[in-house]
């Protein structure tokens, strides 16, 4: 009994992934199937496709001249390669696409080790620091917002905030924005804080000396 030529078809083979830090590999290629299968062996055998070189890119973006090789392999439920054969196994050319994940996580305002980016209370000279999400290959810029409007351009320096007398009666928030194009949305706002209170004093005791306080007048 012969082994039966099968067809890879390709038309449709695409390789896709979401973003994670990692570069395309061989197991993110999908979408090839086999022409020719008998239908009892249908679980029992697919295609199973091999990038020729590993790319080295991780980064969001489209990747051409991608090349792989197909060869037979067992299916889901059982093992039919030793009856076929593939009579397109040679290299097949593709684009390699790697999509922007979602930027995700939640930004937060701290004033020393208290979040307060939740309506919490800050008054005028408190020192506010930003706590961004951990997002892998995300390169953040920090933009203060007081009211609706911001406290100078977004930096990636730009992670602290010393509240000023103008801000008095005012929300503050912040924004941070992904400038690595591996993420979509590209900005996360934080939760604003309570508006912003007068400074706030300590009072200390004035101790006055016994001694009499004599005034004199010069003539």
């Amino acid at each position: 009994i012969t082994a039966k030529p099968l067809t890879a078809v390709t038309n449709s083979a695409s390789l896709t992934k979401v973003y994670n830090g990692s570069p395309l590999a061989s197991s993110d290629i999908s979408g090839i199937t086999l022409d020719g299968v008998v239908a009892e062996d249908s679980a029992n055998i697919k295609a199973e496709a091999t990038l020729t070189e590993a790319p080295s890119e991780s980064n969001a973006g489209s990747y051409e001249g991608l090349s792989y090789t197909i060869a037979l392999a067992a299916g889901d439920s059982g093992d039919a390669t030793a009856n076929y054969t593939l009579s397109n196994p040679s290299e097949h050319q593709i684009t390699g696409i790697i999509e922007p994940a979602a930027l995700s996580g939640t930004v937060n305002i701290k004033k020393g080790e208290n979040a307060v980016g939740n309506g919490g209370a800050v008054s005028v000279g408190d020192e506010l620091t930003v706590e961004a999400p951990a997002n892998t290959g995300a390169v953040y810029e920090y933009e203060w917002l007081v009211g609706s409007d911001s406290r100078g351009e977004a930096s990636s320096s730009n992670t602290s905030y010393i509240v000023d007398v103008g801000d008095a009666g005012k929300t503050i928030q912040v924004k941070v924005t992904d400038s690595s194009g591996n993420y979509t949305p590209t900005a996360l706002e934080s939760e604003a804080t309570a508006a912003v209170g007068a400074k706030e004093f300590t009072a200390s005791a004035i101790t006055i000396s016994d001694e009499a306080l004599v005034y004199r007048s010069e003539e």
